[in-house]
């Protein structure tokens, strides 16, 4: 572990914000919808539009579009047509930035940026929204906004959300806290395949349902098949499309749910403080077993645990409770005995219990690799006193 990688743990430690999102559904009157929607279907040609300059600029002269100098291009937009004067002026500016944000990750080696069909966010600045008696204000909207859960003052930003054809509000918050890390000792984690995770203590986590994955998938390639047959456009066709986009967001919510309840389960029942979390390459695991006849269930596996989203949810929840999450890289902790640490190359996928040639050690590949987490993230931990002296 290099020094700089350190300082970013110290200041994980020392100076950690924790950011938490609440979610809660708005019930808006018929022409607050049509407000909405009105937005909605502006910003996504706002989107579109810009996307495109930068992308005929970029043709012309092989150069970048600043993104500060298209924002200006929104005052003479509102000059030609006085109905974007209707939508929150930092709205606007949002989209603008965010697209040039999904540019820059294209130059980084994410995907090109792709022209939006339908926009379903939009996001406000913290002085937009306005609490007032426990009525709720948008910008440009004099009614207020029905609500049915408790708000808490402090936002730093909120997201005006359209899902299903309902409409959310979902407020961002950021605190600082400071976190610990002395007399603490350490649980390591490693993610698997054919369970969620396993730990160093040996508990196994299982991973999310098949059948119920089988189930649902089901339901979905019934309805594509459905959809293929209807002419685009028709009512048939938008019918299906609708159950379609429900079956979608059910099979979503209820992976989500499960992953929620289980790294809850093992934040808040972490006695040891410290939790060590293998942060696994997806992509260089697929891409070493190219050509093997087991990369499609590969895929599938890492589909149905959804580790990404689950590192995720382990990392905020431990702030929340006050705990701390280290991303550990990974490589060859499979292959390295927990007992005498010799390197055992020759180890495949398929191998599930690590034979060591040299101290004679069998133990569960899994709980190996967990062990050998924990280790990294104690002998990380034992050098932060070193590096915060220097």
């Amino acid at each position: 572990m290099i020094k700089s990688e350190f300082k970013i743990f110290i200041y994980t430690y020392m100076n950690t914000i924790k950011h938490f999102v609440k979610k809660i559904k708005i019930n808006p009157s018929k022409n607050q919808k049509e407000t909405f929607n009105f937005w909605l279907r502006r910003c996504k040609t706002l989107y579109n539009k810009s996307l495109e300059e930068k992308i005929d600029f970029y043709k012309k002269t092989g150069k970048y579009y600043n993104v500060y100098e298209q924002k200006k291009e929104l005052v003479g937009l509102k000059k030609l047509d006085n109905s974007w004067k209707d939508i929150p002026n930092k709205s606007l500016q949002e989209i603008i930035f965010r697209v040039d944000k999904s540019y820059q990750k294209f130059f980084k080696g994410s995907g090109f940026p792709k022209f939006k069909s339908e926009l379903n966010s939009i996001e406000f600045v913290k002085t937009d929204i306005r609490l007032i008696k426990n009525k709720l204000y948008l910008p440009k909207i004099k009614e207020e906004i029905k609500f049915f859960e408790e708000i808490n003052l402090g936002w730093t930003s909120v997201k005006l959300i359209k899902e299903n054809n309902n409409f959310y509000l979902s407020f961002l918050y950021k605190e600082e806290i400071s976190i610990n890390p002395d007399n603490q000792d350490m649980l390591g984690i490693d993610l698997g395949l054919l369970s969620l995770y396993t730990d160093s203590n040996g508990i196994k986590c299982k991973r999310f349902s098949k059948k119920l994955i089988k189930k649902y998938q089901d339901r979905i390639d019934l309805l594509n098949k459905s959809l293929s047959k209807k002419k685009k456009g028709s009512l048939k066709f938008k019918k299906i499309k609708k159950q379609l986009n429900k079956a979608y967001n059910r099979l979503k919510r209820t992976k989500n749910d499960y992953l929620h309840k289980e790294s809850l389960k093992l934040v808040r029942d972490n006695k040891e403080g410290i939790i060590g979390l293998g942060d696994i390459n997806i992509k260089s695991i697929i891409d070493a077993n190219k050509g093997q006849r087991s990369k499609k269930g590969l895929i599938k596996s890492f589909y149905i645990n959804s580790i990404g989203i689950f590192k995720q949810m382990v990392s905020y929840k431990s702030i929340k409770y006050n705990k701390i999450c280290l991303m550990i890289d990974e490589r060859n902790t499979s292959k390295t005995c927990s007992c005498c640490r010799n390197v055992n190359y020759s180890l495949k996928l398929s191998d599930r219990i690590y034979k060591c040639i040299k101290c004679k050690n069998n133990v569960d590949r899994d709980l190996n690799s967990a062990i050998n987490m924990k280790l990294l993230g104690l002998s990380m931990l034992s050098n932060l006193d070193n590096i915060v002296h220097n």
